[in-house]
């Protein structure tokens, strides 16, 4: 049995913002047996930018429940059910700090459909659940409200069990790694939603906190190698505190690389150990654009070097006309230079090829 979900918040930090409203289908392998939706109280103001996306106001969920009193009802919903949803760590980390903030810990066995689709049907422009609908026609009534998008979830969800026999499990890959109990306070089912894309991740203490930070070319198995492999599932102190585990896509591994750094720079975790490097490969006084893959097949990643100096780096979309590579400053975000980052962009150029450079 599936419960397929889809909530809308007030912005995207589960630790801040709030659900406004979800919408459930429950779906037992062939067709929808039941079906919830309810707009929610956040008890805080919506942002306008968000009543402009999702057409829910302040005033139409002044009258509505409050989360705690609907939980009994989400949690009779999805009990023993996998919780499917469309970039699942989405929706399931909201309602586990909905739960949270109410003393309980909601665990489920979850399913993504981002991550089904790409495995299914691959090839797409882009899997976004609008995108890909359109390239798929199925047709989206209501986008960006709960049920809308939730019903446009379980059309999709269908098409994938059409394409896989019928049957559709949780990652399996994840599966025996607490078995043991060797994370106690982590829920291992968010590692099954992470993304198969090169990015940078972090685990998170109970507070919050950055405790350490990685990078990889495939963020999930990077994630399993530092849990199952690393030196750090030895450490019983990285073990007993490690609760969540956040990511940021980047696409190119050499952003990945040089975002990770900047990321241990900026949050000191506890649990990243300083990396001695005696080589002093530098970039002498060379300008010029280093362009990689970019988050999605429509955008390139530009790192953007002057006078032997890292500058920072940008994301540009790929069917931009430029009449002068200089336009490519245009979008670069700037970040601090550092020796590390020299060495690191020079030696990641000259062992991978494929990086495109274009000379000042």
């Amino acid at each position: 049995m599936y419960a397929i979900i889809d909530i809308e918040t007030t912005g995207i930090s589960h630790k801040f913002e709030k659900i406004t409203e979800i919408a459930i289908f429950v779906h037992d392998g062939t067709r929808v047996t039941e079906e919830y939706s309810t707009l929610i109280n956040p008890e805080c103001t919506i942002p306008y930018y968000i009543t402009k996306l999702t057409g829910i106001s302040n005033e139409m969920v002044a009258d509505a429940p409050k989360f705690y009193e609907v939980a009994k009802r989400v949690v009779e919903l999805t009990n023993n059910n996998i919780f499917v949803a469309h970039n699942v760590n989405f929706d399931y980390r909201f309602i586990r700090e909905e739960y949270l903030r109410l003393g309980y810990h909601y665990k489920r066995d979850v399913l993504c459909t981002v991550k089904m689709s790409r495995k299914l049907i691959p090839g797409k422009r882009s899997y976004s659940l609008g995108n890909l609908c359109l390239d798929l026609g199925i047709h989206v009534q209501d986008r960006h409200r709960a049920t809308g998008d939730a019903r446009a979830t379980v059309k999709l969800f269908e098409l994938l069990l059409s394409k896989n026999g019928g049957l559709l499990n949780p990652a399996s890959s994840y599966v025996a790694l607490n078995q043991d109990n060797k994370y106690p306070v982590l829920d291992i089912a968010l590692i099954s939603g992470l993304s198969h894309d090169a990015g940078v991740f972090y685990f998170l203490n109970e507070q919050g906190d950055i405790i350490y930070v990685g990078n990889g070319a495939d963020i999930q198995d990077s994630v399993l190698s530092v849990l199952k492999k690393g030196s750090l599932q030895k450490n019983l102190d990285f073990r007993a505190q490690v609760v969540d585990i956040g990511y940021d896509i980047t696409g190119s591994e050499l952003v990945s690389c040089i975002l990770a750094l900047q990321q241990v720079k900026k949050y000191m975790p506890v649990f990243n150990q300083p990396k001695i490097k005696n080589e002093q490969l530098t970039l002498g006084y060379d300008s010029f654009w280093a362009i990689d893959r970019g988050r999605n097949a429509e955008e390139h990643s530009v790192i953007r070097i002057k006078n032997g100096q890292y500058m920072g780096f940008g994301y540009i979309d790929k069917d931009i006309q430029l009449t002068d590579s200089a336009m490519l400053d245009d979008y670069i975000k700037l970040y601090p230079d550092s020796n590390e980052i020299q060495y690191l962009i020079r030696k990641y150029i000259k062992t991978h090829p494929g990086i495109k450079v274009i000379w000042e």
